[in-house]
């Protein structure tokens, strides 16, 4: 459906608020996402689609957030997707989205967001600390042929004929460790592909309290190789550049394996046995006094205590009675997370590849080193 540029005839505005009303009325689980933007969720009493027969607008609100956009057209419209074409000021064209994220085809637009957000946060943090640099590139894109992963942003500046490259964390934190490792592949490709250019180092953006991994390990490159650096940046957004001298190896430990199912009770270690069984299920231990079950790296449930929650995008409390589902849930990701996979552009097929590598690389350590144990890992 092609939209109108200003809307002046209102054709396209009230083709746009008939698709939104159809969208709504069809959906479990409506939310609005602006991409770099977190979602709002499109709860009662929390947005308002107004038309008055020449303007549609469409305004959303959380507790300390709120958007209002001007529709004049719908670009894209599939089950549990709407794309809109708004105006934004100035008189520029852009996207929202329309989403049902109850729906399993949906389950990575979540993960995407939340990546599509901090690649703004990481701009935002480059452009504070690099103020004479342009970013000349920035990107969460995937490219497996030169093993850039979509978990970290990472970013060319140029300043003339030198260039340097970036790799950002993203928060939490649980992805860290892995930034310095992108980080040096992201620097070699730079190298090949921008003969031109003198990249002269790396900096890597770590959420604080999680950069003593990366600085210990950057105590042990070669300084004449490139300049490395490693900013800390806090919720609020600001970012400093932390002196490696200051890390050194003088708190060395090794955590405890610990056996996660100790701490679930009765009722839920015997859901997890149960749903243990299913096809490729895995029950891997995250160290944080959780259980999470997975199909090829994909998580579908995870537990802890006396609570076991399941889902894909959204988690949810689970009852006995959700047991067949939840096993329902894992045959499915088990039919299409399959090497023979009918589809392999389903989304469910190619979301988080590092995970299933990562599957494989457990259930395969013997024939990559005789002496690792397969247990715990």
């Amino acid at each position: 459906m092609p939209p109108s540029a200003g809307g002046a005839s209102g054709r396209w505005p009230a083709e746009a608020h008939a698709a939104i009303e159809r969208f709504l009325s069809a959906s479990r689980q409506p939310a609005l996402l602006e991409p770099g933007e977190d979602h709002f969720p499109l709860a009662p009493g929390c947005f308002l689609v107004d038309w008055n027969g020449q303007r549609l607008t469409i305004q959303v609100w959380d507790r300390t957030r709120s958007l209002v956009r001007r529709v004049t057209g719908v670009k894209h419209e599939n089950p549990g997707k709407l794309t809109l074409v708004i105006e934004k000021f100035p008189r520029r064209e852009g996207q929202v989205l329309l989403l049902d994220l109850a729906r399993p085809s949906l389950a990575g637009i979540s993960l995407q967001e939340k990546r599509l957000s901090f690649r703004e946060e990481f701009r935002r943090l480059l452009a504070r600390n690099f103020p004479d640099w342009k970013i000349a590139e920035l990107s969460t894109e995937q490219d497996l042929e030169h093993s850039l992963s979509r978990l970290y942003p990472r970013a060319l500046l140029r300043k003339g004929r030198l260039g340097l490259a970036a790799m950002g964390a993203p928060p939490g934190g649980g992805d860290a460790d892995g930034a310095l490792s992108c980080g040096l592949i992201w620097l070699d490709y730079l190298r090949q592909r921008e003969p031109k250019l003198t990249i002269e180092g790396l900096a890597v953006f770590l959420p604080q309290g999680w950069e003593r991994a990366t600085c210990l390990r950057l105590r042990f490159l070669d300084p004449a190789a490139a300049r490395f650096q490693v900013y800390v940046y806090s919720p609020e957004g600001y970012a400093d550049l932390v002196d490696l001298r200051d890390y050194g190896n003088v708190d060395t430990r090794l955590e405890p394996a610990r056996d996660e199912t100790a701490g679930l009770s009765g009722r839920v270690l015997s859901w997890t046995e149960r749903l243990g069984r299913g096809p490729h299920v895995e029950r891997i231990s995250r160290g944080s006094g959780s259980l999470s079950l997975c199909v090829r790296g994909l998580e579908f449930a995870r537990c802890a205590g006396d609570t076991l929650e399941f889902g894909l995008a959204r988690k949810m409390a689970a009852a006995a009675q959700d047991l067949p589902e939840i096993e329902a849930i894992a045959r499915e990701l088990a039919r299409l997370r399959s090497p023979q996979a009918p589809d392999r552009e389903n989304p469910l097929y190619r979301l988080q590849p590092e995970r299933w590598l990562e599957s494989q690389i457990r259930s395969h350590l013997e024939e990559i080193d005789s002496s690792l144990l397969p247990a715990p890992v």
